[in-house]
């Protein structure tokens, strides 16, 4: 059996976006196709590779500056602060070509936290270092353009049943995370450990803080 070469994960971001208003939270996502090799058919938040440009592009304003300062120091280095702000620069981008959104500002309940990053186990056919984000959004004043045509059956969606084949395991975790920090903090105003999920020597670890360069 031929075994896939060592890949070092691509630096990602995905934008995880919440609407706390009605009894249980709704969550925006779309479809993957089953043409994509990596999470075909899955349900999951945008998201995509952080690009170059995304590190000359102007900052936004609703990025928690905290936040901005703890990725820099995670991430260490030259350019540390714009490589930072590049991973949230790339969430808003990636949500907005892959569902349409139009965030104003009117529209977000909360600023935009960093709070989890997850690294694609070893031996996958993609592997990426993804740093996710959340807000809470009022949807009621959100607007959309068209997309790009990357997810399909996009919408609100609750939090999945435990037999949703649709929804991958970190996306589960990333969703129960998100809950529970938005019903702890409703403001996103404290500043939470963040965690990194991984996998090391075949099992499944959380490391706190998501600090260091893994593998």
């Amino acid at each position: 059996m031929t075994q896939r070469p060592a890949l070092r994960p691509a630096d990602a971001a995905s934008l995880i976006l919440a609407d706390m208003t009605g009894k249980d939270p709704l969550f925006l996502m779309g479809r993957r196709s089953g043409g994509h090799v990596f999470m075909a058919h899955n349900r999951v938040f945008p998201g995509g590779r952080v690009e170059r440009s995304d590190s000359f592009a102007r900052t936004p304003d609703a990025l928690a500056t905290a936040d901005i300062e703890r990725l820099a120091d995670e991430l260490g280095g030259r350019s540390r602060s714009r490589r930072a702000a590049a991973f949230g620069t790339c969430a808003l981008r990636e949500a907005h070509e892959e569902t349409g959104l139009l965030l104003a500002g009117a529209a977000l309940r909360t600023p935009i936290r960093y709070v989890a990053r997850a690294i694609t186990p070893p031996g996958q056919v993609r592997r990426y270092d993804t740093r996710f984000f959340l807000a809470s959004v009022d949807r009621a004043r959100l607007d959309y353009a068209s997309t790009d045509g990357e997810l399909a059956d996009i919408g609100w969606y609750p939090l999945p049943r435990e037999d949703d084949d649709a929804v991958h395991q970190i996306t589960r975790v990333m969703m129960r995370l998100s809950h529970e920090r938005l019903c702890a903090d409703p403001a996103l105003a404290s500043d939470a450990p963040v965690p990194c999920f991984r996998v090391r020597n075949g099992r499944r670890i959380v490391e706190y803080p998501a600090d260091g360069a893994f593998p």
